[in-house]
Protein backbone atom coordinates (compact mmCIF):
# COMPACT_ATOMS: atom_id res chain seq x y z
CA UNK A 1 0.00 0.00 0.00
CA UNK A 2 2.89 2.28 1.06
CA UNK A 3 4.41 1.61 -2.24
CA UNK A 4 1.16 2.14 -4.61
CA UNK A 5 1.15 5.28 -2.62
CA UNK A 6 4.46 6.91 -2.98
CA UNK A 7 3.87 5.66 -7.04
CA UNK A 8 0.58 7.68 -7.19
CA UNK A 9 2.41 11.06 -5.65
CA UNK A 10 5.25 10.95 -8.25
CA UNK A 11 2.74 10.40 -10.79
CA UNK A 12 0.98 13.35 -9.81
CA UNK A 13 3.64 15.67 -9.32
CA UNK A 14 4.28 14.66 -13.14
CA UNK A 15 1.49 15.49 -13.97
CA UNK A 16 1.41 19.42 -12.64
CA UNK A 17 4.82 19.73 -14.21
CA UNK A 18 3.43 18.66 -17.63
CA UNK A 19 0.33 21.14 -16.90
CA UNK A 20 2.76 23.74 -16.12
CA UNK A 21 4.99 23.50 -18.90
CA UNK A 22 1.54 23.40 -21.18
CA UNK A 23 0.20 26.34 -19.65
CA UNK A 24 3.65 28.28 -20.03
CA UNK A 25 3.77 26.98 -23.47
CA UNK A 26 0.19 28.09 -24.42
CA UNK A 27 0.87 31.93 -22.76
CA UNK A 28 4.32 32.48 -24.84
CA UNK A 29 2.50 31.30 -27.80
CA UNK A 30 -0.53 33.85 -27.23
CA UNK A 31 1.59 36.91 -26.57
CA UNK A 32 2.94 36.38 -29.89
CA UNK A 33 0.15 36.67 -30.78
CA UNK A 34 -0.28 40.46 -29.41
CA UNK A 35 2.79 41.53 -30.63
CA UNK A 36 2.68 44.15 -33.26
CA UNK A 37 5.14 44.52 -36.07
CA UNK A 38 7.26 47.36 -35.40
CA UNK A 39 6.50 50.49 -38.10
CA UNK A 40 9.24 51.53 -41.05
CA UNK A 41 11.37 54.39 -40.07
CA UNK A 42 10.32 57.03 -42.05
CA UNK A 43 13.73 59.13 -41.44
CA UNK A 44 14.25 62.29 -43.30
CA UNK A 45 16.56 64.82 -43.22
CA UNK A 46 15.75 68.99 -43.43
CA UNK A 47 17.69 69.22 -45.92
CA UNK A 48 19.23 66.82 -48.64
CA UNK A 49 21.21 69.26 -50.47
CA UNK A 50 23.41 72.02 -49.18
CA UNK A 51 25.55 74.48 -51.07
CA UNK A 52 28.17 76.03 -48.40
CA UNK A 53 31.43 77.83 -48.65
CA UNK A 54 34.71 76.68 -46.61
CA UNK A 55 34.36 77.08 -42.93
CA UNK A 56 30.43 77.15 -42.77
CA UNK A 57 28.62 75.43 -40.59
CA UNK A 58 24.99 73.69 -40.87
CA UNK A 59 22.27 72.23 -38.93
CA UNK A 60 20.75 68.53 -39.87
CA UNK A 61 17.46 67.31 -37.82
CA UNK A 62 15.80 64.83 -38.53
CA UNK A 63 12.16 63.68 -38.78
CA UNK A 64 10.55 60.15 -38.18
CA UNK A 65 12.17 59.11 -34.85
CA UNK A 66 11.31 58.71 -31.82
CA UNK A 67 12.99 60.33 -28.92
CA UNK A 68 14.44 56.84 -27.72
CA UNK A 69 16.08 56.36 -31.01
CA UNK A 70 19.94 57.24 -31.70
CA UNK A 71 20.84 58.58 -35.09
CA UNK A 72 24.52 57.70 -36.53
CA UNK A 73 25.55 60.54 -38.50
CA UNK A 74 28.85 59.76 -40.97
CA UNK A 75 30.96 61.63 -43.96
CA UNK A 76 31.62 60.07 -46.76
CA UNK A 77 35.08 62.68 -47.31
CA UNK A 78 36.01 64.01 -43.71
CA UNK A 79 38.69 66.30 -45.85
CA UNK A 80 35.86 68.38 -47.38
CA UNK A 81 33.09 67.89 -44.45
CA UNK A 82 32.71 66.35 -41.05
CA UNK A 83 29.43 65.97 -39.26
CA UNK A 84 28.53 65.77 -34.93
CA UNK A 85 25.36 65.23 -33.94
CA UNK A 86 23.96 66.74 -36.84
CA UNK A 87 26.36 69.75 -37.48
CA UNK A 88 28.15 69.62 -40.28
CA UNK A 89 31.30 71.63 -40.90
CA UNK A 90 32.98 72.32 -44.17
CA UNK A 91 36.77 72.01 -44.49
CA UNK A 92 37.72 72.57 -48.01
CA UNK A 93 36.13 72.82 -51.76
CA UNK A 94 34.66 69.51 -52.90
CA UNK A 95 31.67 67.18 -52.26
CA UNK A 96 31.19 65.05 -49.73
CA UNK A 97 27.27 62.81 -48.85
CA UNK A 98 26.31 62.96 -45.29
CA UNK A 99 24.50 59.96 -43.63
CA UNK A 100 21.67 59.59 -41.32
CA UNK A 101 21.23 55.81 -40.16
CA UNK A 102 18.91 54.44 -37.80
CA UNK A 103 18.87 50.35 -37.89
CA UNK A 104 18.78 49.71 -41.25
CA UNK A 105 16.62 53.31 -42.45
CA UNK A 106 18.94 55.52 -43.65
CA UNK A 107 18.55 58.87 -45.46
CA UNK A 108 21.61 61.32 -47.07
CA UNK A 109 21.83 65.14 -47.89
CA UNK A 110 24.68 66.21 -50.25
CA UNK A 111 27.22 69.00 -49.13
CA UNK A 112 28.95 71.00 -52.30
CA UNK A 113 31.36 73.21 -51.03
CA UNK A 114 32.72 76.18 -52.54
CA UNK A 115 36.59 76.21 -52.50
CA UNK A 116 38.23 79.16 -50.92
CA UNK A 117 40.54 80.78 -54.02
CA UNK A 118 43.54 82.56 -53.09
CA UNK A 119 45.37 84.44 -55.66
CA UNK A 120 48.61 86.63 -55.68
CA UNK A 121 49.82 89.50 -58.24
CA UNK A 122 49.46 93.10 -59.31
CA UNK A 123 46.63 95.82 -59.72
CA UNK A 124 47.36 97.97 -62.35
CA UNK A 125 46.21 102.01 -61.67
CA UNK A 126 45.48 103.62 -65.11
CA UNK A 127 46.40 107.25 -64.74
CA UNK A 128 47.24 109.43 -67.66
CA UNK A 129 49.95 109.00 -69.53
CA UNK A 130 50.68 105.37 -68.01
CA UNK A 131 49.85 103.24 -65.46
CA UNK A 132 51.19 102.15 -61.50
CA UNK A 133 51.72 99.14 -60.23
CA UNK A 134 49.92 98.01 -57.21
CA UNK A 135 50.99 94.49 -55.07
CA UNK A 136 48.16 92.42 -54.15
CA UNK A 137 46.51 89.41 -53.41
CA UNK A 138 42.95 87.61 -52.89
CA UNK A 139 40.23 85.29 -51.03
CA UNK A 140 37.69 84.84 -53.21
CA UNK A 141 36.61 88.31 -53.94
CA UNK A 142 38.86 89.80 -51.03
CA UNK A 143 41.26 92.59 -51.63
CA UNK A 144 44.18 92.85 -49.93
CA UNK A 145 47.18 94.99 -50.10
CA UNK A 146 50.78 93.71 -49.63
CA UNK A 147 54.37 95.85 -49.50
CA UNK A 148 56.04 94.11 -52.27
CA UNK A 149 55.44 91.79 -55.21
CA UNK A 150 54.13 88.05 -54.25
CA UNK A 151 54.95 85.13 -56.41
CA UNK A 152 53.41 82.14 -54.97
CA UNK A 153 50.79 81.55 -51.76
CA UNK A 154 50.13 78.61 -49.76
CA UNK A 155 47.13 77.85 -47.47
CA UNK A 156 47.74 75.82 -44.24
CA UNK A 157 44.75 76.07 -41.81
CA UNK A 158 43.67 78.95 -41.59
CA UNK A 159 47.27 80.55 -42.34
CA UNK A 160 47.94 82.47 -45.84
CA UNK A 161 51.56 82.50 -46.69
CA UNK A 162 52.82 84.25 -49.31
CA UNK A 163 56.64 84.38 -50.88
CA UNK A 164 57.75 87.14 -52.65
CA UNK A 165 60.29 90.10 -52.49
CA UNK A 166 60.41 93.89 -51.42
CA UNK A 167 62.41 96.47 -53.14
CA UNK A 168 64.78 98.70 -50.93
CA UNK A 169 66.15 100.88 -53.83
CA UNK A 170 65.79 101.40 -57.64
CA UNK A 171 68.43 98.31 -58.02
CA UNK A 172 67.78 96.29 -54.95
CA UNK A 173 65.38 93.49 -53.97
CA UNK A 174 65.17 91.58 -50.70
CA UNK A 175 63.42 87.98 -50.53
CA UNK A 176 60.60 87.97 -47.71
CA UNK A 177 57.47 86.04 -46.46
CA UNK A 178 53.76 87.35 -45.61
CA UNK A 179 52.30 85.17 -42.88
CA UNK A 180 48.39 86.36 -42.57
CA UNK A 181 49.89 90.00 -43.68
CA UNK A 182 52.84 90.40 -41.17
CA UNK A 183 56.23 90.18 -43.39
CA UNK A 184 59.57 88.33 -42.35
CA UNK A 185 62.75 89.56 -44.53
CA UNK A 186 64.95 86.20 -45.18
CA UNK A 187 68.04 88.31 -45.24
CA UNK A 188 69.40 91.09 -44.45
CA UNK A 189 69.37 93.55 -47.88
CA UNK A 190 73.26 93.88 -48.14
CA UNK A 191 73.03 91.87 -51.89
CA UNK A 192 69.26 91.52 -53.64
CA UNK A 193 67.90 88.38 -53.04
CA UNK A 194 64.16 86.78 -54.55
CA UNK A 195 62.00 84.46 -53.40
CA UNK A 196 60.20 81.95 -55.99
CA UNK A 197 58.14 79.81 -54.55
CA UNK A 198 56.51 78.08 -50.68
CA UNK A 199 55.44 75.34 -49.41
CA UNK A 200 54.58 74.88 -45.63
CA UNK A 201 53.86 71.59 -43.69
CA UNK A 202 53.09 71.50 -39.78
CA UNK A 203 53.98 74.97 -39.68
CA UNK A 204 57.32 74.50 -41.20
CA UNK A 205 57.85 77.11 -43.73
CA UNK A 206 59.92 76.03 -46.84
CA UNK A 207 60.92 79.04 -49.42
CA UNK A 208 63.63 78.52 -52.86
CA UNK A 209 64.71 81.44 -54.56
CA UNK A 210 67.84 83.32 -54.97
CA UNK A 211 70.45 84.92 -53.49
CA UNK A 212 72.55 87.58 -55.80
CA UNK A 213 76.58 87.93 -55.71
CA UNK A 214 76.58 90.50 -58.34
CA UNK A 215 74.53 89.76 -61.20
CA UNK A 216 74.97 85.88 -60.34
CA UNK A 217 72.24 84.14 -58.54
CA UNK A 218 72.46 81.35 -56.27
CA UNK A 219 69.97 78.57 -55.54
CA UNK A 220 68.87 78.91 -52.15
CA UNK A 221 66.22 77.13 -49.55
CA UNK A 222 65.32 79.02 -46.46
CA UNK A 223 63.32 76.67 -43.65
CA UNK A 224 61.90 78.82 -41.28
CA UNK A 225 64.00 82.14 -42.28
CA UNK A 226 67.79 79.58 -42.35
CA UNK A 227 69.07 79.58 -45.53
CA UNK A 228 70.98 77.09 -47.12
CA UNK A 229 72.82 77.61 -50.19
CA UNK A 230 72.00 74.16 -52.03
CA UNK A 231 75.09 74.66 -55.04
CA UNK A 232 77.33 76.93 -52.80
CA UNK A 233 78.78 79.78 -55.16
CA UNK A 234 77.56 77.67 -58.72
CA UNK A 235 75.36 79.85 -60.65
CA UNK A 236 71.69 79.05 -60.32
CA UNK A 237 68.27 79.38 -59.75
CA UNK A 238 65.62 77.66 -57.05
CA UNK A 239 62.42 77.15 -59.12
CA UNK A 240 59.84 75.70 -56.56
CA UNK A 241 59.79 73.85 -53.54
CA UNK A 242 57.78 71.07 -52.32
CA UNK A 243 57.52 68.64 -49.52
CA UNK A 244 56.31 65.05 -49.48
CA UNK A 245 56.15 62.96 -45.88
CA UNK A 246 59.45 64.30 -44.71
CA UNK A 247 61.31 64.84 -47.85
CA UNK A 248 62.43 68.20 -49.27
CA UNK A 249 62.32 68.52 -53.70
CA UNK A 250 63.92 71.79 -54.86
CA UNK A 251 63.46 72.69 -58.29
CA UNK A 252 66.78 74.32 -60.29
CA UNK A 253 68.35 75.46 -62.85
CA UNK A 254 72.15 75.32 -63.10
CA UNK A 255 74.59 78.02 -65.73
CA UNK A 256 76.78 75.68 -67.63
CA UNK A 257 79.88 76.87 -69.19
CA UNK A 258 78.98 78.34 -72.73
CA UNK A 259 76.12 80.00 -70.57
CA UNK A 260 73.91 76.89 -71.61
CA UNK A 261 71.46 75.98 -69.10
CA UNK A 262 70.75 72.68 -66.82
CA UNK A 263 67.78 71.26 -65.16
CA UNK A 264 67.83 69.06 -62.20
CA UNK A 265 65.77 68.71 -58.58
CA UNK A 266 66.88 68.04 -55.17
CA UNK A 267 65.63 65.70 -53.04
CA UNK A 268 66.87 66.37 -49.65
CA UNK A 269 70.69 66.56 -50.54
CA UNK A 270 70.62 64.36 -53.46
CA UNK A 271 71.07 66.34 -57.11
CA UNK A 272 69.15 64.22 -59.93
CA UNK A 273 69.67 66.02 -63.34
CA UNK A 274 67.03 66.16 -66.14
CA UNK A 275 69.26 67.77 -68.64
CA UNK A 276 73.22 67.80 -69.26
CA UNK A 277 73.23 71.73 -70.40
CA UNK A 278 74.06 70.67 -73.83
CA UNK A 279 71.25 72.79 -75.01
CA UNK A 280 69.32 75.27 -72.40
CA UNK A 281 66.51 74.15 -70.78
CA UNK A 282 64.74 75.34 -67.82
CA UNK A 283 62.44 73.51 -64.86
CA UNK A 284 59.12 75.44 -63.97
CA UNK A 285 57.06 73.39 -61.65
CA UNK A 286 57.32 70.01 -59.73
CA UNK A 287 54.59 67.54 -58.32
CA UNK A 288 54.70 64.74 -55.68
CA UNK A 289 52.06 61.89 -55.60
CA UNK A 290 52.21 58.18 -54.44
CA UNK A 291 56.24 58.50 -54.38
CA UNK A 292 56.17 59.61 -57.93
CA UNK A 293 58.15 63.18 -59.02
CA UNK A 294 56.32 64.88 -61.99
CA UNK A 295 58.61 67.68 -63.71
CA UNK A 296 57.90 69.95 -66.52
CA UNK A 297 59.05 72.65 -68.05
CA UNK A 298 61.24 73.55 -71.82
CA UNK A 299 64.28 72.10 -73.66
CA UNK A 300 65.90 73.91 -76.68
CA UNK A 301 65.76 71.72 -80.03
CA UNK A 302 68.03 74.05 -81.97
CA UNK A 303 65.56 76.61 -82.94
CA UNK A 304 63.20 76.94 -80.39
CA UNK A 305 62.10 75.95 -76.56
CA UNK A 306 59.68 72.77 -76.65
CA UNK A 307 57.47 71.67 -73.72
CA UNK A 308 58.93 69.01 -71.40
CA UNK A 309 57.68 66.38 -69.06
CA UNK A 310 59.30 64.20 -67.03
CA UNK A 311 58.02 61.66 -64.60
CA UNK A 312 60.65 60.10 -61.96
CA UNK A 313 63.46 61.68 -64.12
CA UNK A 314 62.86 59.93 -67.64
CA UNK A 315 61.72 62.62 -70.36
CA UNK A 316 58.16 61.59 -71.41
CA UNK A 317 57.00 63.39 -74.87
CA UNK A 318 54.23 65.67 -74.70
CA UNK A 319 54.07 68.04 -77.55
CA UNK A 320 55.17 67.67 -81.25
CA UNK A 321 58.72 69.73 -81.66
CA UNK A 322 57.88 71.26 -84.91
CA UNK A 323 56.40 74.49 -82.98
CA UNK A 324 57.44 76.75 -79.48
CA UNK A 325 56.07 75.37 -76.82
CA UNK A 326 56.55 75.70 -72.97
CA UNK A 327 55.20 73.62 -69.65
CA UNK A 328 54.68 75.65 -66.97
CA UNK A 329 52.51 73.63 -64.27
CA UNK A 330 51.54 70.10 -63.52
CA UNK A 331 49.02 68.50 -61.36
CA UNK A 332 48.21 64.72 -61.12
CA UNK A 333 44.70 63.53 -59.90
CA UNK A 334 43.69 60.05 -59.55
CA UNK A 335 46.48 58.58 -61.83
CA UNK A 336 45.36 61.88 -64.61
CA UNK A 337 48.28 64.16 -65.18
CA UNK A 338 47.45 67.55 -65.83
CA UNK A 339 49.81 70.28 -67.59
CA UNK A 340 49.64 73.85 -68.61
CA UNK A 341 51.46 76.35 -70.77
CA UNK A 342 51.81 77.84 -74.12
CA UNK A 343 52.49 76.77 -77.42
CA UNK A 344 52.47 78.53 -81.11
CA UNK A 345 53.99 81.82 -82.30
CA UNK A 346 56.79 82.44 -80.35
CA UNK A 347 58.16 83.10 -76.78
CA UNK A 348 56.53 86.91 -76.58
CA UNK A 349 53.73 87.16 -79.14
CA UNK A 350 50.89 85.24 -80.60
CA UNK A 351 51.54 82.40 -78.54
CA UNK A 352 48.10 80.60 -76.83
CA UNK A 353 47.18 79.44 -73.24
CA UNK A 354 47.56 75.52 -73.34
CA UNK A 355 46.42 72.71 -71.00
CA UNK A 356 47.16 69.41 -71.83
CA UNK A 357 45.62 66.58 -70.15
CA UNK A 358 47.62 62.95 -70.01
CA UNK A 359 49.27 64.79 -73.20
CA UNK A 360 45.82 65.34 -75.34
CA UNK A 361 45.47 69.29 -75.76
CA UNK A 362 41.97 70.42 -73.87
CA UNK A 363 40.67 73.83 -75.26
CA UNK A 364 40.32 76.65 -73.57
CA UNK A 365 38.09 79.74 -73.84
CA UNK A 366 39.53 82.48 -75.62
CA UNK A 367 43.13 81.20 -75.33
CA UNK A 368 45.00 83.02 -77.76
CA UNK A 369 47.42 85.53 -77.24
CA UNK A 370 47.32 83.93 -73.24
CA UNK A 371 49.76 82.08 -71.60
CA UNK A 372 48.44 79.57 -68.52
CA UNK A 373 51.20 79.22 -65.53
CA UNK A 374 49.91 77.27 -62.93
CA UNK A 375 46.75 74.46 -62.85
CA UNK A 376 44.66 72.79 -59.62
CA UNK A 377 42.42 70.49 -60.19
CA UNK A 378 39.85 69.84 -57.53
CA UNK A 379 37.72 66.62 -57.77
CA UNK A 380 38.35 66.16 -61.56
CA UNK A 381 37.71 70.22 -62.45
CA UNK A 382 40.47 71.80 -63.67
CA UNK A 383 41.47 75.63 -62.33
CA UNK A 384 44.31 77.55 -64.81
CA UNK A 385 45.58 80.74 -64.16
CA UNK A 386 47.43 83.01 -66.36
CA UNK A 387 47.59 86.08 -68.48
CA UNK A 388 46.37 87.91 -71.53
CA UNK A 389 48.47 90.13 -73.61
CA UNK A 390 47.06 92.58 -75.68
CA UNK A 391 49.87 94.57 -75.48
CA UNK A 392 52.55 95.03 -73.37
CA UNK A 393 50.90 94.34 -70.01
CA UNK A 394 49.67 91.03 -68.97
CA UNK A 395 46.35 90.71 -67.62
CA UNK A 396 45.31 88.14 -65.45
CA UNK A 397 43.04 85.21 -66.80
CA UNK A 398 41.38 81.90 -64.79
CA UNK A 399 40.18 79.38 -66.57
CA UNK A 400 37.23 76.61 -64.75
CA UNK A 401 36.58 73.82 -66.75
CA UNK A 402 38.15 74.94 -69.48
CA UNK A 403 35.74 78.32 -69.64
CA UNK A 404 37.02 81.88 -68.76
CA UNK A 405 35.61 83.55 -65.37
CA UNK A 406 35.41 86.83 -64.97
CA UNK A 407 38.13 88.88 -63.23
CA UNK A 408 38.54 92.73 -63.42
CA UNK A 409 40.72 93.65 -66.14
CA UNK A 410 43.43 95.72 -64.36
CA UNK A 411 45.19 92.90 -62.81
CA UNK A 412 47.91 90.19 -63.08
CA UNK A 413 48.00 87.00 -61.30
CA UNK A 414 51.42 85.46 -60.35
CA UNK A 415 50.05 81.88 -58.39
CA UNK A 416 47.12 80.88 -56.72
CA UNK A 417 45.81 78.25 -54.32
CA UNK A 418 42.83 76.76 -53.26
CA UNK A 419 41.03 75.19 -50.56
Amino acid sequence: MKLYIKRLRHFNNGLLVLALFFFAACSKEGTDEMVQPEAPINLLLNETKLNLNVGDTFRLSATGITDKETIQWSSSDTDIATVEDGLVTTLKGGNALITAQVGTAKTTCRVNVAPDVFMVGVKYAIEEGGSTTNYKYWKNEIEYTLEGNGTDIFVEGDDVYIAGSIRINDTRWVACYWKNGERFNLTDGSSSSRANSIFVKNGDVYIAGNIYDGDKGLATLWKNGEATQLLGNFASSAKRVTVDNNDVYVLVTLEMVGFSTASAYFKNDELIQLTSGTLDSDVNDIFLVNGDVHVVGWLYNGSYAVAQYWKNGQPIALVDESEYSRASSVFVEDNQVHIVGVSGGGATDNSNATYWKNGEEIPLQDSSSSYANKIIVVKGIAHIVGGYIPNTTAYGRYWVDGQLTNLPQSIGINSFFIR
